[in-house]
């Protein structure tokens, strides 16, 4: 399993990076990684997301996976999900916190070596890529955030209608991405070029996957020869399994 990440603070906010990355291998089995975005239009917008991240770490760690209850990586990630809305909530109450510095998306990543198999969950939108396929997950209509539900939060209504979830077998080359992917601008080069694809070369393309910092080499190429710049912040897990 190789693992590839990259966050970048976007050029349009100048005080702080909103996204957050939790990159939290499992010993040599297992792999549990996020990225998270806090909405610009939320106040602390970066305390949302680095809150979120940091609940989820603390659940990870506290539910091993491998007993019994969790044989299948969904259930995992059900579990997982259970006890940190019970984190969040939680939090919510001591800190006195309200829903507009809670406003986050994410996407999140569980694979198991010993299953072969990963799971997804997105909440709100980004950007995935499965085996060389990219599917970008956007919000039926307004921005639904699992903050909105918290004060009526009924898990199983807000998990059947209000994520995606993606199961892949035997996997070989996932990304998950927030969606300030999306706003990578240059005076060269449009999004989508014909002479040159962005989104293939740092989600599909494999030129330095030798390197731990792949996806830091790749940003820094792009930077310097296409003058790239991303507008808003962007946080990347690249998996090979």
């Amino acid at each position: 399993m190789k693992i590839y990440k990259f966050i970048q603070k976007g050029s349009e906010h100048p005080n702080y990076c909103e996204d957050f990355l939790l990159d939290l291998p499992l010993g040599r089995s297992f792999y549990f990684g996020a990225v998270i975005d806090g909405c610009s239009s939320g106040y602390d917008s970066q305390f949302s997301a680095a809150l979120y991240g940091k609940l989820l770490r603390k659940v990870v760690k506290a539910i091993p996976f491998g007993q019994a209850e969790h044989r299948q990586t969904e259930q995992y990630v059900r579990e997982v999900m259970t006890q940190f809305v019970k984190e969040l909530k939680s939090i919510q109450k001591r800190l006195q916190l309200e829903i507009n510095e809670l406003l986050a998306t994410f996407v999140l990543m569980f694979y198991s070596e010993e299953l072969h198999e990963a799971f997804l969950l997105v909440s709100g939108n980004g950007v995935l890529c499965i085996d060389g396929e990219i599917t970008e997950i956007e919000a039926q209509s307004e921005m639904d955030y699992l903050a909105y539900h918290l004060s009526r939060f009924s898990f199983d209504k807000w998990y059947d209608r209000h994520t995606y979830r993606l199961k892949i077998d035997k996997p070989q080359d996932i990304t998950i991405s927030t969606n300030g992917i999306e706003t990578i601008s240059s005076p060269q080069l449009g999004f989508e070029s014909d002479a040159f694809d962005i989104i293939h070369y740092l989600f599909i393309d494999n030129t330095y996957d030798y390197m731990p910092t792949m996806l830091q080499r790749k940003f820094a190429q792009l930077a310097d020869e296409y003058h790239c710049v991303p507008t808003d912040d962007i946080a990347i897990i690249r998996a090979k399994f």
